[in-house]
């Protein structure tokens, strides 16, 4: 048992410090790196992950023969401070002061600072954006990293410098990506559903098996995508939600009457529950569902 517990300890404490080695090497390489503006805000999150765990562990490594992987980490996170004052102080003022040459009217180091450094951060994020081919994936994108960035000024010390105006922008410009997301995932689906009352049989039953087909399909790629803000992923799929259930619910009441229940795949309560699925991170599947469903109701029909 001693050696087995020996080796276990021994094992565990190699990986450990691998783990440890990767983490260091991966930090000194983002150093290593340019320091565009555009990386601020990875800076930031590395920065306050690592102060974060610093008193973990410091309380791990409390040995003098181990006090060189303590040291290196502190040594670090002030580099990674360092890093995020060049390029929010030297790289912004020299942007400021351009400015001035060219305008030939004195700047405020500080908040012109500020704003130059998200107008860049919003040009490389139009930039990046336009690679994107689906063009709901493209609004999600901006969507996400606008409110991060919005969120992100908010909580720093440096929000006084954006001021409330920039803030209400950006919330509206985040917002307003929400809402192009909406008109180019839901519209057109929708198109599916429309009955104008003299439409035959025949179509309304094949506008139904093109709509499911088109439901499941941006089921499995939206399912995929992901909203890392719970609140505002949750206040996206419930605008998607609203949008779909009543545009779903009208056609129904107005076909099912003409081809029957076998025709309409998903009841509205289902739909509904779907949509809330849409960006969670996980790719799922819906056909499995509805065949497994309806089986078991042959199986009462038939008892």
């Amino acid at each position: 048992m001693r050696r087995i517990i020996g080796v276990y300890l021994s094992s565990a404490k190699r990986l450990f410090d691998q783990v440890l080695f990767c983490l260091l090497n991966f930090g000194h390489a983002v150093l290593i790196g340019p320091h565009n503006p555009e990386w601020l805000f990875c800076l930031l999150d590395m920065y306050e992950v690592l102060a974060d765990l610093m008193p973990d562990l410091d309380a791990l490594f409390p040995q003098e023969a181990e006090s060189l992987i303590r040291i290196e980490f502190h040594e670090l996170v002030l580099e990674l401070g360092e890093s995020i004052r060049f390029i929010c102080f030297f790289k912004m003022k020299s942007t400021a002061e351009s400015m001035e040459m060219k305008s030939g009217a004195q700047v405020d180091p500080n908040p012109s600072c500020a704003l130059s450094l998200t107008s860049i951060l919003e040009a490389a994020l139009d930039k990046k954006s336009s690679l994107y081919r689906d063009s709901s994936l493209k609004h999600i994108f901006l969507m996400n990293n606008i409110h991060y960035m919005v969120e992100k000024i908010k909580k720093s010390k440096i929000c006084p410098y954006f001021g409330d105006d920039w803030i209400r922008k950006h919330i509206v410009m985040f917002r307003q990506h929400a809402v192009y997301y909406q008109r180019a995932t839901w519209s057109s689906l929708l198109t599916f559903l429309r009955y104008d009352g003299i439409t035959r049989k025949a179509t309304l039953k094949t506008r139904c098996q093109e709509f499911n087909a088109a439901f499941e399909d941006l089921y499995k790629s939206q399912t995929r995508w992901v909203v890392p803000d719970p609140q505002l992923r949750e206040d996206v799929t419930i605008v998607s939600s609203k949008t779909v259930i009543q545009v779903y619910r009208n056609f129904v009441c107005m076909i099912i009457s003409s081809i029957g229940k076998k025709h309409i795949k998903y009841t509205e309560q289902e739909l509904g529950m779907y949509v809330m699925d849409l960006l969670e991170g996980s790719s799922k599947l819906l056909s499995h569902s509805w065949k497994r469903r309806h089986g078991w109701l042959q199986m009462l029909t038939i008892s």
